[in-house]
């Protein structure tokens, strides 16, 4: 086919034709978000302030009762506000400094995995993990009981940066 044949073609289609084609030409690199369930099955060996003993998963009722006794209701961030509003987000919160994580290997070993989920799905390169350029914060403990929710919203930062 000539060059001018090809041109008189091209200039034959529609504005969304072209359109639609230069979209279908687009190669994405990754999706705006990335995580994943973490379904390694290590156990955290989470310790609750003021609790005797770990926290067994999978949850038992007993043990979700001694821990919301620990919790506060959980609020959610618009804009520069905290609001409380069970309507959007019913659910507990527990503050980092009220629990560990004694389990290091499942520190180590699940941050790691998930880490290089994240970077995999934003479609970033593994020099992201190399150069230390992605932080994986541990931000709250959340307890949700049956019929618990948190309807979509755009939330506030959490850390400068987010």
């Amino acid at each position: 086919m000539s060059s001018n044949t090809s041109k008189k073609k091209s200039n034959n289609l529609t504005f969304q034709q072209m359109l639609n084609r230069t979209f279908q030409n687009v190669r994405k690199s990754g999706d705006y978000c990335g995580g994943d369930r973490l379904t390694d099955g290590q156990d955290p060996k989470v310790m609750i302030n003021g609790m005797q003993e770990h926290i067994q998963l999978p949850l038992e009722p007993s043990q979700a009762k001694l821990i919301i006794e620990q919790c506060s209701l959980a609020p959610f961030g618009r804009k520069d506000k905290t609001i409380l509003d069970k309507s959007v987000r019913h659910t507990w919160q527990l503050n980092p400094s009220s629990f560990i994580i004694t389990n290091s290997e499942w520190k180590i070993y699940t941050l790691n995995n998930l880490k290089s989920k994240i970077v995999s799905d934003l479609g970033l390169n593994q020099d992201w993990i190399k150069n230390d350029l992605i932080d994986l914060q541990l931000y709250k403990l959340l307890l949700y009981e049956k019929y618990s929710f948190f309807k979509i919203h755009r939330d506030s930062e959490k850390v400068d940066g987010m």
